[in-house]
């Protein structure tokens, strides 16, 4: 887990992950309860969970939303091989790629969002997913995981073109 919080942010990251292994990086995050919670960009070896539900697949927003276009394909190296994932948060727009595909492009301010947040295991977890900065955090589930090259760059200040 990071010292600092971050607010708007790139964060840019090479990852592989194990055969069937789950973890992905967390951001925003906050102490709720007992528990670091914050929103994820899901990582895991996609093939070795087919039945799960797409909103828990690589490069995901974790149980909240699985891509915001229906026909994008995802195209990612399989367990074992490196994947390069990128997260932007700005003004209140939320952004995840996978080896240069956008699969999520949303807005944490819409009624979209609240709602697949009111549906997901987070509903009970008041405020989650309302919070504008957090530290980032590397999840854990007992695989491995491996990262490199990860660069993270503030983008306080700066504007965010309408999409």
């Amino acid at each position: 887990i990071t010292r600092n919080e971050y607010q708007d942010f790139e964060l840019w990251f090479e990852y592989r992950i194990s055969d069937k292994g789950n973890s992905g990086i967390k951001y925003r995050v906050q102490k709720y309860g007992n528990s670091l919670l914050g929103i994820e960009y899901q990582i895991q070896d996609d093939a070795g969970f087919p039945n799960l539900p797409p909103k828990h697949y690589s490069a995901s927003l974790y149980d909240i939303m699985d891509r915001s276009n229906s026909i994008l394909e995802r195209k990612y190296s399989p367990a074992g091989e490196f994947n390069v994932g990128r997260i932007v948060v700005q003004n209140h727009r939320i952004r995840h790629w996978m080896n240069g595909n956008l699969i999520i492009d949303e807005l944490d301010c819409s009624p979209k969002f609240a709602n697949a947040i009111a549906q997901s295991k987070f509903k009970d977890q008041e405020g989650f997913g309302k919070n504008h900065s957090g530290r980032l955090m590397l999840t854990d589930h007992g695989s491995e995981v491996w990262y490199k090259n990860l660069y993270i760059r503030p983008l306080s200040g700066m504007v965010c073109l309408p999409r």
